[in-house]
This record gives structure tokens, sequence and C-alpha cells, in this order.
């Protein structure tokens, strides 16, 4: 069975391996980029949601501009 997988940072280090080995199992993998949605934005998460309809959502994105993070 395959489910529908939301994969938020799907560019970065961790989501880049989350995202093929998804991928790999069969699940069908939905990785919006930044231009697509800001998850900072609730009008911009509910139109990701509603279109991708995901079953499941792994979350790998962070911030990673050089001094906010910390």
């Amino acid at each position: 069975m395959s489910d529908r997988v939301l994969v938020t940072g799907a560019t970065g280090l961790i989501g880049r391996n989350v995202v093929k080995a998804l991928t790999a199992a069969g699940h069908v993998v939905t990785a919006p980029s930044r231009s697509q949605a800001n998850l900072l934005d609730a009008a911009d998460r509910a139109r990701m949601l509603d279109t991708a309809r995901p079953q499941t959502i792994v979350h790998c994105a962070w911030v990673t501009d050089h001094g906010a993070y910390w």
C-alpha cells in the first residue's frame, strides 16, 4: 500500500534522503519548494495541504540562514 506523503525541506541534507527512501518504498511523495508554499503563511499551508491531500507529513524544513538558527 502506498501512502501520499508530504515532505517539507525535501532538498536539504536529511529531506533528500527521506524522499529517496519513501519513493523507493513505493510512496507518492509531494515535496513543495519555498516558492510554492511558505510554511509560515496559514493560507499557503492550507492550499498546500488541500492540493497534496497527504496521509503523512514528514517535516524536514528548517531555517538555514547563518545566525538565524542559533
